[in-house]
């Protein structure tokens, strides 16, 4: 026991000293230990800055790995599946198995798209949907080899442009003045018609379709803030419209509007003609003139609705060679539109069957 205790006692002196040397030896040399751990943890951080290896993009793509970039790239799905048809577009009518961005392909891809039968806006749409590849794949493709497929592009937007530009020229040559049409309506329809007060109605005021639900008044003008309104005056001599239910009333507010004598006549006649009390057009209060307007319209060679009357007005309008900005402005707030818009109605472009100019 005593042997023991004299061993354990060694061992607890030899680590006791060895400490002490420790702790001695520190303070001898703590400031070149603290140096070096300083230049470690300095290393260690100059290693944890190093960057990741930057991902190696392909020299070349196939078509299967040029329509992974546009679904991992691209978030709406119509888009994806636009540029995708493009893209295929493009391999089938050049040959391609790969694109590469070199010098030659272009070329290959230039003559294949612009001598096919596609459209002046699909060849565009293919020059667009290369140029969306090359930047999303981050392939590395020479320049001036991206300026010329950006300058095919280009050049297709114009010749796109030009086209429609002269698709809206030979449309608005189409388009009637509105005296003629009105002048057709009464020689065809005759003036106790329907037709012809509805015509004349949107001479005077050229709105959209507001009249279906035109509430009869003949006593002082009742407004409910919500009614459209026509008021008769009980003399018979004048009558005006009150518009507070229509498409642009949030920005325009309500509309008063006196009627000339010449359409509170036919007014007049035509109420008391088919005995009306509640509604000038009772049997178009839930379907609107939309639909009576495009067939009437039809029976006198015109090819459009309510908004091919506002095309109508407008262009006849604008044809006139004193109008100034000012009087363009009050028409425009009597139509119910803005002046941007009423340019929109001369150049056509409201059209639903024409698409945009020139995409992004």
């Amino acid at each position: 026991m005593s042997d023991t205790n004299t061993d354990s006692q060694k061992i607890a002196n030899i680590t006791i000293k060895n400490r002490e040397r420790q702790a001695r030896y520190y303070l001898k040399h703590k400031q070149g230990i603290l140096d070096k751990m300083k230049i470690s943890r300095e290393q260690l951080k100059e290693l944890n800055a190093i960057p990741e290896p930057a991902p190696i993009i392909p020299t070349e793509f196939t078509l299967d790995m040029i329509i992974d970039v546009f679904t991992s790239t691209i978030t709406k799905p119509n888009t994806v599946k636009k540029y995708i048809c493009d893209v295929k577009r493009v391999f089938k009518l050049s040959g391609i198995t790969s694109f590469t961005g070199s010098l030659e392909e272009f070329f290959g891809i230039k003559e294949s798209l612009n001598n096919s039968k596609y459209s002046l806006s699909t060849i565009k749409g293919s020059y667009q949907s290369i140029l969306v590849f090359i930047t999303n794949s981050k392939m590395i493709v020479d320049t001036k080899i991206v300026a010329k497929y950006d300058k095919e592009h280009k050049i297709y937007c114009i010749k796109y442009e030009d086209l429609i530009t002269k698709r809206n020229t030979d449309k608005e040559e189409m388009v009637i003045p509105y005296t003629e049409y009105h002048k057709r309506i009464l020689d065809f329809f005759g003036a106790d018609s329907k037709e012809y007060l509805i015509a004349s109605l949107y001479n005077e005021l050229t709105c959209r379709d507001d009249f279906g639900c035109m509430r009869i008044l003949r006593i002082i003008p009742y407004d409910n803030g919500s009614d459209n309104i026509l008021f008769i005056d009980h003399r018979k001599e004048k009558c005006h419209i009150t518009l507070n239910n229509y498409k642009t009333s949030n920005i325009y507010g309500k509309v008063i509007r006196r009627l000339s004598a010449e359409l509170c006549s036919l007014i007049v006649s035509y109420t008391e003609r088919n005995r009306l009390v509640g509604f000038l057009f009772p049997e178009e209060i839930e379907s609107g003139l939309g639909a009576f307007i495009t067939d009437m319209n039809k029976k006198v060679g015109v090819d459009s609705g309510i908004n091919g009357i506002r095309h109508m007005k407008v262009s006849e309008f604008l044809k006139r060679t004193d109008i100034t900005p000012e009087m363009r402005l009050d028409f425009s707030a009597g139509m119910m539109h803005s002046e941007s818009t009423q340019q929109k109605y001369r150049r056509g472009v409201l059209d639903p069957n024409l698409k945009e100019l020139c995409d992004n």
